[in-house]
C-alpha cells in the first residue's frame, strides 16, 4: 500500500485532525489579508514532505502553501501536541496489530496437527 494512497491520507487526516484544535474564521478589518489555508491542505503538503524527503520549497509549491505557511502550520500543531498524540495513537495500533498477528499465528500452529 502506498503512503500517499487516498485512503492512507484520509484515515490519517481523520485520526489528525480530532487532535487540532477548532480554528474559528477570522475576517481582516481591512479586508487585505489572504484567507487562511485549509488544515487539510498544509497537513497534505507535510505529508508530502515527509513521505518523498523533499524540502519545504517544494511541498509549498507541490500543496497549497508556501513552505513559510507550512512549517508556520507544524509548530502551530506540535504547540498543541498534535503531531505527538497521531505518533502514539500510530504505536499503539501498530501494537494491536502486531499482538493480533501474534495470536492468530499461535491458533494456527495449535490446530496445526489436529484433525477435524
Amino acid at each position: 500500500m502506498l503512503a500517499l494512497d487516498p485512503v492512507v491520507v484520509d484515515a490519517v487526516w481523520a485520526s489528525f485532525a480530532a487532535y487540532l484544535p477548532e480554528k474559528s474564521e477570522t475576517n481582516h478589518p481591512l479586508g487585505c489579508h489572504r484567507p487562511r489555508i485549509s488544515d487539510r491542505d498544509c497537513f497534505e503538503a507535510i505529508l508530502f514532505r515527509l513521505v518523498t524527503g523533499c524540502s519545504w520549497d517544494v511541498a509549498g509549491r507541490l500543496g497549497k502553501g508556501s513552505e513559510t505557511t507550512l512549517r508556520r502550520r507544524r509548530d502551530e500543531w506540535q504547540a498543541v501536541g498534535a503531531c505527538q498524540r497521531l505518533v502514539e495513537e500510530a504505536i499503539n495500533a501498530f501494537d494491536l496489530l502486531t499482538e493480533l498477528i501474534l495470536r492468530s499465528s499461535l491458533v494456527i500452529h495449535l490446530f496445526e496437527g489436529v484433525a477435524c
